[in-house]
């Protein structure tokens, strides 16, 4: 039989053994406690930073700095287009105060004309530099119109929001001589005052000039104005007669001849007066006298050359014309009388006819 073991003995081995398996108990149960402490925190503290209540603003995008290069480029790219398309609105918004082309050749159908006439090919559109301070920049535009090349700076202002009013130009004037007198002159179609000094401010451009009148054209180039003052010369500008109206003229004229030297009065109408008074004391008879000139001289008149005169250009004038008249007539004196050739008499020449007035008179002489 084995020994008996003491009763406190065994008594006290069992409490020392409670004691060290129920601490790691009440550890853990601390230790829960301080973690859902700290959780509750950690999820009390985020619930508070992400509450409906309390939301962020998101940030808003930055604005791109805008490049006052490309920005003067599209503004003068929009100008072209409009001016390709005859819009003249919409060039008028564009332009500043100071850019005010004339009305009257400042329209639709002004501009249609041009482009008609003088198609638009090889634009370029090129800024030049860099913008100022005050973001005015300067572009560089050119292109053709038919055959003529049209070039010119405008000014554009970068710091507008839209093209309206940003663009500044110094426009050409198109200006007469007062040359054309009372001859309807147009432009493009449209009708002008062309007194000294009359002067039309307009967009750069070809501007073609025409008379309504009867008979008449304008001759010359048109005239291409880019800046400046864009002449519009009478002497290179001629009115000059279409092919009805030269045929209306030297048939005038030769109407005129025809009617003048079948006269037999002393007074012709056509320059070809003669005195009655001859060298010695006798006088030619009124009303006997007969005018003639050769063949040569009429194939002459049907072949005249008229242009304008110095001081009307409606009044059409061959000033090179000369035809030698023969006359012949009778006459009487002391010593009888007879009827013979007259020498020293005048010769047909010069003759006009004015195209101003509808009954198309004609005058001779120079």
């Amino acid at each position: 039989m084995p020994p008996a073991r003491p009763v406190g003995a065994v008594r006290t081995a069992r409490r020392s053994r409670k004691p060290g398996s129920a601490r790691p108990i009440v550890f853990a149960v601390a230790a829960l406690v301080v973690l859902g402490g700290v959780g509750v925190g950690v999820i009390s503290s985020l619930g508070d930073e992400l509450a409906p209540e309390d939301p962020q603003a998101a940030p808003e995008p930055s604005a791109e700095p805008v490049d006052p290069t490309q920005s003067a480029e599209e503004t003068a790219n929009a100008f072209v287009e409009a001016l390709r398309s005859a819009d003249a609105d919409a060039l008028a918004e564009m332009l500043g105060g100071a850019a005010a082309p004339d009305p009257a050749l400042f329209t639709d159908d002004v501009l249609a004309k041009m482009l008609e006439r003088h198609p638009m090919t090889r634009e370029s559109i090129a800024a030049v530099g860099i913008a100022d301070a005050a973001g005015g920049q300067v572009v560089d535009i050119s292109y053709l119109l038919g055959d003529a090349e049209i070039s010119y700076t405008i000014d554009v202002d970068t710091t507008a929001p839209d093209p309206t009013g940003a663009i500044d130009i110094d426009l050409p004037s198109l200006t007469f001589d007062g040359g054309y007198g009372d001859l309807d002159v147009s432009v493009n179609g449209v009708a002008v005052t062309t007194g000294s000094g009359d002067m039309y401010p307009v967009l750069p451009g070809v501007y073609d000039l025409a008379t309504s009148a009867d008979h008449l054209r304008l001759e010359g180039e048109p005239i291409v104005a880019t800046s400046g003052f864009a002449y519009a010369y009478t002497h290179e500008h001629d009115p000059l007669l279409t092919g009805e109206g030269l045929a209306e003229f030297r048939s005038r004229v030769r109407a005129s001849a025809e009617e003048c030297l079948a006269s037999t009065a002393l007074d012709a109408s056509c320059g070809l007066s003669v005195t009655g008074g001859l060298q010695g004391g006798s006088s030619l008879v009124d009303g006997t006298i007969e005018r003639t000139i050769d063949d040569d001289s009429w194939a002459a008149i049907d072949a005249l050359e008229p242009t304008p005169s110095a001081g009307d250009p409606l009044v059409m004038r061959d000033g090179f014309f000369s035809a030698e008249v023969v006359f012949i007539g009778d006459w009487t004196g002391p010593s009888g009388s007879g009827r013979d050739q007259i020498y020293g008499g005048p010769s047909l020449v010069g003759p006009s006819v004015d195209f101003g007035d509808p009954d198309l008179p004609v005058t001779w002489g120079y």
